[in-house]
């Protein structure tokens, strides 16, 4: 569930729509199954109450999702970036391998 709209939706998802948009700036869609230890994983909200008390999205997970990848490739040497975090992530061994078989 995405507390932007109330309905369910794949981060996948919105990764494949967003890089239509920028695919020239985006580097391949790669799943390792790999998580950071610690991070929530799978997350459902219901925001069901708080729009009865009436508040309403202001803006959609794929606007958000862009905003995002947006400001990231506005960052200076991105892919330097990435990669340290990911090296310094896995030298830390914060980085767990998925149970896919669950």
């Amino acid at each position: 569930m995405n507390p932007f709209q109330g309905a369910y939706v794949e981060a996948m998802q919105l990764g494949r729509e967003d890089r239509s948009q920028k695919s020239e700036k985006l580097p391949d869609l790669n799943v390792p199954g790999l998580y950071r230890f610690g991070d929530t994983r799978n997350a459902c909200s219901d925001i069901t109450k708080i729009k009865a008390l009436g508040w309403k999205p202001q803006y959609s997970p794929e606007q958000n999702v862009r905003e995002y990848v947006d400001w990231l490739y506005e960052q200076e040497n991105v892919e330097d970036i990435l990669e340290y975090a990911e090296r310094t992530m896995k030298e830390s061994n914060v980085i767990r391998k998925a149970d896919v078989n669950r």
